[in-house]
Formats: C-alpha cells, structure tokens, sequence
C-alpha cells in the first residue's frame, strides 16, 4: 500500500485498520485521544501520501501528513513520505503518540512554535537524524525515542538555550537510555573557540580530536593549501580521521564549531582552534 484515502464520512480510525506485516522498518501507531474518538492506526513501510476528502469532518491532509481536521494534532507522517526535511505546520499542538514511526525517507524534522506536546513513541523506528525542538514545547512524555533507530542511524536533539525541553526530565532520562544513538544540543549559543588535542600519526593518515562543545552542532575542519585554509572535512563528532596522505609531507590543519540560533535555521560559528601541525 503506497496511499491511503480516507473518505468523507469516516470519524474514527479503528484499531488495526490498516494492517501489515511487521518488520524492523514498520511499528505500530496507537494512536488515541482523551475523548475516544479516534484510536489507532498502524504505519505501513511503503506509504508515502495520505489523502482526505475535503468534506471529512474529523481529518485532514497537509501535503499528504495526516492531521486531525483542526490541525491542532499530526497524526501520521507516511512511512515512505519522499522529502528529506519536514517542518511541522504552524498551527500544530501536539504530536501524537508514533507520529513519525518508520519514517525511514526524513532526515530532518523541525518543529513549528505552535507545538506544545510531544507523546509518546513519537520517534520510534524512524530514520531521522535531526530533530529541532522549539522553545514553545512544554510537555515531552516518556519514551519518544522508543526503538530507534531504524538500521543504525544516529540522531541529535536540538533544544533551545533555558527552554522548558531542555530541562524535560522525560526527554533527558529517555536520551540517556538511548545514549549509543541518541545525543542532545543545545541551540541558542555561540560554541566556545574549539580546544585540540595531540594528533594521532600513522604512514598515510592522521587522526585529529578535539574538546567536544554542547553548543556545537557540528565542527568544520580546514587544511592549508598554497597560504591558503581549505574546508576538507565536516563532521559531528568531535574527532575526524583524513587519509590518503602523502608520507613525508607537513600538513597544517585548523577547526571551528558551528551551531543554531534559537530559531534552528541560522547559523553560528564559533573561533578557530589553534593550527595543527603534523608531518607524517
């Protein structure tokens, strides 16, 4: 099943109406809400657009993501939904429990400051790498990042400097269960300039390490080249290996972090560590 029409007069999405085989790339959406009306749903790994009639009184679909008619709360976020980046709508208050299960296509998702909630397994199975929270999240339930990643992945929570996320013990304790794939960041800072440790030589190659930063949301490395500082690697972590060097030659290398702005989209740098000097 690659679509899913949902026709005027439906009013509830009963339990496992949708069904499907369960493999590492599907999960199951339980969907529910305090009034009953609607109940579960289930995500399907080949489905990439959800439509509803205009005349449904209880649903909507925003560029093929499932709302509730209202907008005030996503649904699903098709399984096989083409696009690597998602913004959440203005407009959204909650994100349902699985919201995003299997979402195996997005790598980036950023939330709009409407949003207030997030429930449950919102983050389950997927395979996004980046999540950027808002300052206007005020409530993160438990287990959002239960069962990921999907094959491997590794993902980073960007959370506003003082926000109410970041000081979410809910989403703290869940980081720290999950804490061989899952990290946090703090936006909303400059990083500090970058602080380099002794470099690791072999024959061809050279390990470099740095301090890491809790600002930084990545760190760009540079090499000099004829007087002139050449980005050669972009990375997240806080070491980087180059290889295919040329034994018996001096390499000079430099460092800077970079990081958000609250609002998650402009970026900032932070100075340039010391240059590196290494001969192999």
């Amino acid at each position: 099943i690659t679509e899913i029409i949902i026709p005027q007069g439906l009013s509830s999405l009963g339990k496992n109406i949708i069904k499907s085989s369960y493999t590492k790339n599907t999960a199951f959406q339980n969907v529910s809400y305090d009034d009953g009306r609607y109940s579960a749903a289930e995500s399907l790994p080949n489905l990439k657009k959800i439509t509803v009639n205009p005349q449904n009184k209880y649903y909507t679909s925003k560029s093929g993501v499932l709302f509730t008619k209202d907008g005030k709360n996503l649904i699903l976020y098709p399984s096989a939904k083409t696009g690597k980046s998602y913004t959440v709508p203005k407009g959204t208050v909650t994100l349902t429990r699985g919201a995003f299960c299997g979402a195996k296509c997005l790598k980036t998702l950023r939330l709009s400051n409407t949003v207030k909630t997030i429930e449950p397994n919102v983050f389950g199975y997927c395979g996004i790498e980046k999540i950027f929270l808002t300052s206007s999240v005020k409530s993160i339930k438990k287990d959002v990042f239960s069962a990921y990643p999907t094959n491997g992945e590794k993902l980073t929570v960007f959370v506003p400097l003082k926000s109410t996320a970041d000081k979410s013990k809910n989403l703290n304790s869940c980081i720290a269960a999950n804490s061989d794939c899952v990290s946090k960041k703090i936006i909303g800072k400059t990083p500090k300039k970058v602080k380099t440790y002794k470099p690791s030589v072999k024959k061809n190659s050279v390990k470099l390490k740095w301090a890491d930063d809790d600002y930084a949301a990545g760190y760009k490395v540079y090499i000099k080249k004829s007087g002139k500082f050449e980005l050669v690697k972009k990375c997240a972590d806080n070491s980087v290996t180059l290889n295919n060097l040329k034994a018996n030659k001096k390499y000079v290398f430099k460092i800077r972090a970079y990081g958000y702005k609250s609002n998650g989209k402009d970026v900032v740098y932070g100075d340039f560590s010391k240059t590196i000097t290494v001969k192999l």
